[in-house]
């Protein structure tokens, strides 16, 4: 499997998860250039008991977004 098929595999399971469980879309953000969805900052942790944010810390990382809603690989790119 080439790797824009397996990013694009990961990405349809992802949404797929997000479709049974619309209420943990809350805790994601999205950067509003290259649309790379990870944790809120303040999400709960991964140590919390409940399996279903161990899954979720399992396949989304946690990324912080400036005040533009730019991603740190994106913010960083557009201030060279």
């Amino acid at each position: 499997m080439s790797k824009n098929r397996a990013q694009a595999a990961k990405e349809r399971r992802e949404e797929k998860f997000l479709d049974y469980y619309p209420h943990l879309r809350r805790l994601l953000v999205e950067c509003v250039v290259c649309h790379h969805k990870g944790l809120r900052p303040d999400a709960p942790l991964p140590n919390d008991k409940r399996p279903i944010f161990r899954y979720l810390h399992s396949h989304f990382a946690q990324i912080a977004l400036d005040e533009n809603g730019l991603c740190e690989q994106c913010g960083s790119a557009t201030k060279d």
